[in-house]
């Protein structure tokens, strides 16, 4: 007779069997269900998610029960096409990456830290799991040496070596925000070197490459700039000025300790710099030397003092003593001591604090008003020679025929074989209505060429198109059959709104705008007052951006209003590490307020605000970051220190290797180069159609916004379609 022992168990058995045959046919039925549910087309709304993730092999698979659509058949060839560009994209990064790695290892067999850590830093940015290269055992071998040798550099004070270490170490530690401040030490030795002693600057680095067995360029002769005039019209009360302005105005709101700290730091730092002997005399006096900078050492242990205090008056009577001081023993001329004096306390500052020096106070004046006066012309150094990259338009240089690629030889009757691009631009810049004669040199050309030109108002040009029209004027639509259009925004001037609308009007004389790519990649920023204006054009109601102080008060708020708001057409803004303050402002306030799908990379993250106080009367300013910047979805969006978020997300993240970037700005600005109706009709192998770009896939980041917008467009179709 069983046990009852036997009968629960045959009885477990048993239920174990059911439960087992239960879950079996519940799964074939969940498949079955399943294979059903995957037979049927995805909903209009599916399909866009798809594209706005990025999802494209998926998209194209799906749209397949859609083909018989004319306008999902077209899709469904440019995702073809799309796939096999991307198949070729990741097969090339994928032997870069090798490629990468072999250097580094024959670099680092051959002893070249620097060689061997520049190719880790190619291979960090083309592999899928950057994180994981930088912890494998030869990527840490040669992480230390390079962190050895840069600190041995510092010790024997090989400036160009250490910071061009710490410089390639903190690119490859960019988000961890590693090695920024001995870069930043190691510049400010070599910023001496460059500024006081050029020609030493160039033997230095001429020795290195001999050294290290680098091939070696023959010398040429280039005209450096003067430091003279670098502190032309330097005076006292311009440091004065910056040390009460930034003590009390600066969002940190550091004291007149720490800042004079920083001052007498960099006083030091010069005195320690052995290369500047040969410009400054009284470097060579030993005794005067030594005792200079014994007292200023002991100044910097008292200010390095917690307890010690000081206000605006000790600051600039300290200012007094150590002027004092030089003159007794080392005598650099008082304005080279202002100027170190003054670049050190907006050094103790944020990165975009500074003092626009009286020499560079036209170009600041360029950048923010938005006009200069010219001829007109894109120039570049390129062998040694001054090249034009590219006539601008309805300006003296293109009325009179200059053309891109022309060699600038001789400017009125000057040499400009020695001249620095700086040099260049101020000779032929000048007062409006004057005269400049410029010497080219072309191609086929067997006598250089004189061009007379008068100087006029030249109007910077800040929105560009898809296309330049023959004849003048950009053509924006980039898909003329889904009636897409591109706009590339290079900066924010006072006129930037003013000419988007332009843009956009040109698209709509030609029929409806039914999506736009806004183009911010590599946009530093401008006028916030533009950035507002053209984030008002897309929306009509709501916050834009307001700012907060260091206590987190908040002050001004920017609001959208109805007029001017343009139609409700889709819109994508690109973005990558290049756009920084006014377009993550735009693009930021979009995403906020879902108004545009941000695709791309990851911002800059400059989120700051810097107001502009003047020096001396007008003569100098005082670059100040007073507050940040706070986007509607209450976030600042500047990178702070030890920040892990910054800046603007993307929606959707595309990533381009450097090569990729490299090869799509080489390409856009080559199909940027303003001709002739003759030059385009002889034809021209440095110019390219810009439709080329998309169809090899140079810009995979482009082509994602075009893919989502057109995608949309379907979407909406078929939405619409199956509604009726």
């Amino acid at each position: 007779m069983p046990s009852r022992h036997s009968d629960l168990m045959r009885t477990g058995t048993a239920l174990r069997r059911w439960a087992l045959a239960v879950a079996l046919l519940i799964s074939t039925l969940a498949s079955t269900a399943g294979a059903q549910q995957l037979a049927e087309p995805m909903s209009p709304d599916e399909l866009s998610l798809l594209a706005r993730h990025g999802r494209f092999n998926a998209l194209l698979d799906a749209l397949a029960r859609y083909q018989k659509n004319e306008q999902a058949a077209q899709l469904i060839d440019q995702l073809e096409q799309r796939k096999t560009l991307a198949q070729q994209r990741r097969a090339a990064r994928n032997a870069a990456l090798d490629e990468a790695l072999d250097r580094m290892r024959e670099a680092a067999t051959n002893d070249r830290t620097d060689k061997a850590l520049t190719a880790l830093i190619e291979a960090h940015g083309l592999s899928e799991r950057p994180e994981r290269l930088l912890v494998d055992e030869e990527s840490t071998e040669v992480i230390d040496h390079a962190v050895t040798r840069a600190a041995k550099a510092v010790e024997r004070q090989d400036w160009l070596e250490a910071l061009e270490l710490y410089h390639r170490l903190k690119l490859l530690y960019e988000d961890e925000g590693l090695y920024r401040e001995e870069s930043k030490s190691a510049a400010a030795h070599v910023r001496l070197i460059q500024l006081y002693a050029p020609e030493r600057l160039q033997e230095l680095a001429r020795e290195r490459a001999i050294a290290r067995g680098d091939d070696v360029e023959d010398e040429n002769e280039v005209e450096f700039d003067d430091w003279r005039d670098r502190i032309e019209d330097i005076d006292l009360r311009m440091f004065r000025s910056t040390l009460r302005q930034a003590s009390r105005d600066h969002i940190e709101a550091l004291s007149y300790r720490e800042l004079m700290a920083e001052a007498v730091a960099n006083l030091m730092r010069l005195l320690a710099t052995d290369e500047l002997a040969t410009t400054f005399d009284g470097m060579n006096n030993a005794d005067g030397r030594q005792r200079y900078t014994a007292y200023l050492a002991d100044l910097l242990k008292t200010l390095g003092r917690d307890s010690y205090r000081m206000n605006f008056t000790d600051a600039v009577g300290l200012a007094d003593r150590i002027i004092n001081m030089n003159d007794m023993t080392v005598n650099l001329p008082r304005q080279v001591v202002l100027y170190e004096l003054t670049e050190g306390v907006t050094g103790r500052l944020d990165d975009y604090s500074s003092v626009i020096w009286p020499v560079d106070v036209p170009a600041l004046m360029r950048s923010t008003q938005g006009t200069f006066s010219g001829v007109g012309i894109q120039i570049s150094r390129q062998e040694n020679e001054l090249v034009v990259v590219s006539p601008l338009e309805r300006t003296p240089a293109q009325r009179a025929g200059i053309k891109a690629g022309d060699r600038i030889v001789r400017v009125d009757g000057r040499s400009t074989r020695t001249w620095s691009l700086t040099r260049a631009v101020d000779e032929i810049t000048g007062p409006e209505g004057t005269n400049v004669t410029l010497t080219i040199a072309r191609e086929g050309e067997d006598e250089d060429l004189d061009f007379k030109l008068k100087r006029a108002r030249i109007e910077i040009e800040s929105i560009r198109g898809w296309e330049h029209r023959t004849g003048g004027g950009w053509d924006y639509i980039i898909d003329p059959d889904a009636r897409i259009g591109y706009v590339r925004l290079s900066q924010f001037i006072p006129k930037s709104a003013e000419h988007l609308d332009a843009a956009i009007a040109s698209m709509e004389e030609t029929g409806p705008v039914n999506g736009l790519i806004l183009d911010l990649r590599f946009n530093p920023g401008g006028l916030l007052t533009s950035a507002i204006n053209i984030t008002d054009r897309f929306i009509d109601e709501g916050k834009i951006v307001w700012t907060v102080n260091g206590d987190e008060q908040k002050s001004a708020e920017a609001r959208a209003k109805r007029r001017n708001t343009y139609d409700d057409f889709p819109v994508v803004v690109l973005i990558n590490q290049g756009s920084a303050s006014a377009s993550e402002i735009v693009s930021g306030a979009l995403q906020a307020h879902g108004r545009a799908l941000i695709i791309g990379t990851r911002s800059f993250g400059k989120g700051s605000v810097q107001d502009l106080f003047a020096l001396s009367g007008g003569k100098a300013f005082l670059k100040l970051t007073t507050q940040y910047y706070v986007i509607p979805s209450g976030r600042i969006i500047h990178r702070l220190p030890d920040a892990t978020t910054w800046g603007i997300e993307p929606d959707l993240k595309v990533e381009m290797t450097n090569a990729e970037v490299k090869a799509a700005l080489e390409a856009r600005q080559a199909a940027d180069v303003l001709r002739e109706e003759d030059e385009i009709a002889e034809g021209d192998e440095q110019s390219i159609d810009p439709d080329e770009i998309l169809a090899e896939g140079l810009d995979p980041q482009l082509e994602a916004a075009l893919f989502w917008l057109r995608s949309q467009q379907l979407t909406d179709r078929l939405t619409v379609a199956s509604r009726r």
